[in-house]
């Protein structure tokens, strides 16, 4: 037993649990999730823009890293899936990145030297039964997060889209870590088959907003140290304080996911009524701008710009919609979202 999962189970190796999460494992890599990462992708940039991110060196992380710098469709990986660390100047505003160039990225570099870390988790969207898996990937996902912020110069920028167990694990003490660092600026949950609509593939996955700060600043960013147990139908449950404070910031109906190994789960059911799922996250995300150039938590490395706008300039509906790559149950006559000609 773990002091993150205190209910998880860990089986033998030939246990139905093991071998459910070694096929959702084999799953998540044979489906590509490229449409809704580049979807995903474009809502990021809108908030790095709004932010005022206009230039300097960025360096993409994890899961089809061409399409979290949404590069042209042209300029992505042959075979989506794959994982990889590339590095290249931030394009300039209104380029729709055709100027984009990326290369290998050498760990090697000194930490500090990004104006923006983008990360896309592997397995984000997994369901593990396992108590193991899923310990194994909470540690690799807060590593991710935390060696981004370490790579991000301060008053840069940090999104990272990770599996849910890390804002919401009984145990604080990785994200006392990143608060130590990093300001969250926000976060979004995305609901279950978001990325994948594929049984084992559906759960519920975070878009973190960090702003890394200088060592002598105080924190002014959102509460998120915290996991606060509540009870769900009779089931305990432990969501973020971020989101029990910020119910909008979920963007779906919290419920639980019966599983048939195990304890019942938080997930995050699709809101049937919604008007579609890229709009919602717009929204949610021109909040969370709205609320850090109130506090004035804006990229300020020095290099990557300054913010030349005000909230207004986000426009009636919030964050530009990303496309039509995020999964939810819209209805079959819903015109595709239109990208943002700012990126």
């Amino acid at each position: 037993m773990s002091t993150a999962f205190h209910d998880d189970r860990s089986f033998s190796m030939g246990h139905p649990a093991v071998l459910a999460d070694i096929l959702a494992v084999r799953d998540h890599a044979q489906t590509s999730a490229a449409e809704a990462h580049a979807a995903l992708a474009k809502q990021i940039w809108s908030v790095l823009r709004a932010l005022g991110v206009t230039g300097g060196r960025m360096l993409v992380r994890g899961l089809d890293p061409e399409s979290l710098a949404s590069a042209l469709p042209v300029q992505r990986a042959p075979h989506p899936g794959r994982l990889g660390q590339l590095h290249g100047a931030i394009p300039r505003p209104g380029t729709q990145h055709r100027d984009l160039v990326l290369t290998e990225f050498d760990p090697g570099f000194t930490p500090g030297v990004f104006d923006i870390v983008l990360l896309n988790a592997p397995n984000s969207d997994v369901v593990h039964h396992d108590g193991r898996f899923r310990l194994e990937r909470w540690r690799e996902h807060n590593q991710d997060v935390l060696s981004s912020v370490a790579y991000t110069a301060p008053g840069g920028l940090v999104a990272a889209v990770v599996s849910a167990d890390v804002l919401d694990a009984a145990d604080a003490a990785p994200r006392r870590a990143m608060a130590v660092l990093a300001d969250l600026l926000g976060a979004v949950r995305l609901p279950a088959g978001a990325l994948r609509n594929v049984p084992g593939c559906d759960n519920p996955v975070d878009l973190l907003i960090l702003r890394r700060r200088a060592d002598d600043q105080p924190g002014r960013g959102a509460r998120f140290e915290t996991s606060v147990p509540l009870r769900l139908d009779g089931v305990p449950v432990r969501p973020n304080e971020y989101f029990h404070t910020r119910i909008g910031d979920v963007l779906g109906r919290p419920t639980l996911r019966l599983l048939p190994y195990g304890p019942a789960r938080l997930t995050v059911e699709p809101d049937q009524v919604s008007r579609r799922l890229d709009l919602d996250l717009g929204l949610a995300l021109a909040e969370i701008v709205h609320t850090a150039l109130d506090r004035g938590l804006v990229c300020g490395t020095g290099t990557a710009g300054a913010a030349r706008g005000s909230p207004a300039d986000l426009g009636p509906h919030g964050i530009g919609p990303g496309g039509t790559g995020l999964r939810s149950p819209q209805p079959p006559d819903a015109g595709p979202g239109r990208p943002d000609p700012s990126l």
